[in-house]
């Protein structure tokens, strides 16, 4: 997949410059400003919006399966960007 026009966020800050992603086999392969695309691609455009790796929540309550309204893990974290949580019981 090609996501295209996107501001990469790092630790190192981000760029001012938008930029094209190139996932393959659900790794980043290449970033570049307007990339070409000679294998036909799924392309996605998100002008604007900031992009990184994932999140780390290091105190979360999931409770899964102890109380009505507790909820699944990855309810609480990848809709939001967080792939790390630390549940804190």
């Amino acid at each position: 997949m090609l996501i295209r026009q996107v501001t990469p966020l790092s630790p190192k800050g981000f760029s001012a410059t938008p930029m094209d992603l190139e996932v393959k086999e659900g790794r980043i392969s290449r970033l570049g400003q307007n990339l070409d695309n000679p294998e036909g691609l799924k392309e996605y455009s998100f002008q604007n919006a900031l992009i990184s790796r994932g999140w780390v929540d290091l105190h979360v309550h999931v409770y899964f399966g102890a109380t009505d309204i507790s909820i699944r893990p990855e309810q609480a974290g990848l809709r939001t960007g967080v792939t790390t949580l630390v549940d804190c019981g």
